[in-house]
């Protein structure tokens, strides 16, 4: 393109030339000199229009699991930026900053959990200065309402429904890049498929098998898996945030303690004395520990973290039956 640009900005040069004076390209007709304005003008054009559209696609994401799967989906033809991105940060205890309304001034796209999850990404969006030329709501993308588990990017369902939306969405951005967003898709689904086959051949290991968590964020990947899980009072009322109360706690420790469950579940972003003290009942009693996340770990894809935590799960499944 450069040695294109060269060549016909040679040819305008001496075409102005020619026309000031012939006997400088006698051998230059009339018709040759409009041809290479012409040809000068539609390169212009392509220049124009490649310029018009050299800028990335903006995605604003509020958790860096869905801004991983739109760099995954957009490729280098998007730009994404997440809000929520330190996996030793509790996301519960989350500040908003000038900064992050800015930010979503600038989206092209935002994305965002919703169910009360990023409450105050939906308060930021609410406000007038914020413009934003597009959304995604995740929660409402697969049909779950305000008090229902919002840790929905644990259900086996809820990623390829995001990615779909997410192509939908680049497509009509920029048609000029269908193929490539297609491309990236379909590549996307099969690196997925592995990750559901992989929860396929777990269900031969976790069928009925009772266990229990510190908090629900783990609870759509259990069900799938077939588990059945314990002390849901408990896990609702850390996860809103409030005390549980004795006999709940007391119910939790039996559980361990007589080794009902075969293992516990705990947020490794979200700690306490309670829940400190509940680990070293279950590692006292030979319970497996299996430390889960809300958010993504750097250096890796969305189905590569859920992969690397269910091998961790097998693995402690394969130890328990062995004793």
């Amino acid at each position: 393109m450069k040695l294109l640009t060269h060549r016909l900005l040679f040819l305008l040069l001496r075409a102005r030339q020619a026309r000031g004076n012939p006997e400088i390209c006698p051998g230059w007709p009339r018709l040759l000199r409009k041809l290479a304005m012409t040809a000068i003008l539609f390169l212009l054009g392509i220049l124009f229009y490649q310029s018009s559209i050299a800028a990335p696609i903006h995605i604003v994401a509020a958790e860096n699991f869905y801004a991983s799967v739109a760099k995954e989906i957009g490729g280098s033809y998007v730009s994404v930026e997440s809000i929520m991105s330190q996996p030793d940060q509790d996301p519960h205890l989350f500040n908003v900053t000038p900064r992050i309304a800015k930010s979503l001034g600038r989206a092209d796209l935002v994305v965002f959990n919703g169910l009360g999850y990023d409450a105050w990404m939906q308060g930021l969006l609410s406000v007038a200065a914020v413009a934003v030329q597009a959304k995604i709501c995740v929660g409402q993308l697969v049909n779950k309402k305000e008090g229902d588990n919002p840790h929905i990017w644990y259900d086996p369902a809820t990623m390829p429904l995001y990615a779909k939306a997410l192509l939908d969405f680049l497509v009509q951005k920029d048609p000029v890049h269908q193929v490539a967003y297609q491309a990236n898709y379909q590549a996307f689904i099969k690196r997925y498929q592995r990750l559901s086959d992989l929860i396929q051949q777990l269900k031969s290991q976790s069928q009925q098998v009772k266990v229990i968590a510190t908090e629900p964020v783990f609870g759509y990947m259990a069900n799938a898996l077939g588990f059945d899980m314990q002390g849901m009072a408990f896990q609702t009322s850390m996860m809103n945030g409030v005390d549980p109360s004795p006999q709940q706690v007391l119910e939790f420790q039996n559980a361990l303690q007589t080794r009902r469950v075969k293992v516990l579940f705990y947020n490794k972003q979200v700690s306490s004395p309670l829940i400190q003290q509940l680990l070293k009942v279950a590692k006292r009693n030979a319970i497996p520990v299996i430390g889960i996340t809300e958010t993504q770990p750097a250096n890796t894809t969305y189905s590569g973290w859920m992969s690397d935590q269910l091998h961790q799960l097998a693995k402690a499944l394969h130890e328990h039956a062995s004793i």
